[in-house]
């Protein structure tokens, strides 16, 4: 059965503790004639870990890396998203800005489940980060990136991934949708014990840990709502935790 993740069904994009390289600088205006603004599209390239993957799609490390994620598989190439990322907070060498973009995501796998992201970042500068970034041009520094909103797709699909309409993100196959209710309340059991060990009842944290689809995981997470394990799912997507031990399920 084939299923489409969407964006009303990601968690927050986010990047920490990483160094990025700036890889080129374009400084431009936009706007009509009597409101045109200044805006900046930074190129930026950072290796990082699996988070950013998995936001676009969990199906993605199955099908960039080999089993355990030990290398890169090699028939694969680099994958571009043609997604966009709004609402982002960044942390770039010291410069902090609020409201920034990241588009044009390209994902070249590295070995043991890293990835290296390059993105464009666009946002309304000042005049003084303007000047500051030109400086820092083809150097490394301390990044951090966290997008609290959805992520929403363009028109034109991720390459090599076929259409994609105002929803969609990318398609895969996912054998964990196939499952029965009947599987579903023994997975549910590893599930709990995920959740009671980072002390955090979300979709996105079953989806990382398990490696399963978005429909799956919030399934388990029902019927531990079901069982008493778990609160109600809460407006930040999380939910209470109930249970007081990890083998409760």
């Amino acid at each position: 059965m084939e299923h489409v993740e969407t964006i009303s069904q990601l968690g927050p994009f986010q990047i920490l503790g990483e160094d990025a390289t700036i890889k080129a600088i374009n400084i431009r205006k936009e706007g009509g004639e009597d409101d045109k603004k200044t805006v900046i599209d930074l190129t930026i390239e950072v290796v990082t870990g699996m988070g950013p993957v998995d936001y676009i799609d969990t199906g993605l490390r199955h099908f960039l890396w080999s089993t355990e994620g030990i290398v890169r598989n090699p028939l694969v190439g680099d994958v571009t998203y043609k997604g966009l990322i709004t609402g982002c907070r960044i942390d770039l060498g010291g410069i902090k800005a609020a409201g920034v973009e990241a588009k044009k995501i390209s994902i070249s796998p590295r070995d043991s489940w890293r990835a290296a992201l390059k993105m464009l970042l666009t946002w309304d500068p000042t005049g003084t980060e303007i000047a500051t970034l030109s400086e820092m041009l083809q150097e490394s520094y301390p990044f951090e990136i966290e997008g609290e909103a959805a992520l929403r797709s363009d028109p034109e699909p991720a390459k090599g991934k076929g259409k994609a309409n105002s929803q969609t993100v990318m398609t895969f196959h996912d054998a964990s949708e196939d499952a029965d209710d009947t599987s579903d309340t023994a997975l549910a059991r590893t599930a709990w014990r995920v959740v009671f060990e980072h002390k955090k009842a979300s979709i996105s944290l079953v989806q990382r840990n398990m490696h399963i689809g978005y429909n799956r995981a919030a399934r388990l997470l029902e019927l531990m709502e079901a069982l008493g394990l778990v609160g109600p799912m809460q407006s930040s997507g999380s939910r209470e935790i109930l249970g007081t031990s990890a083998e409760s399920a």
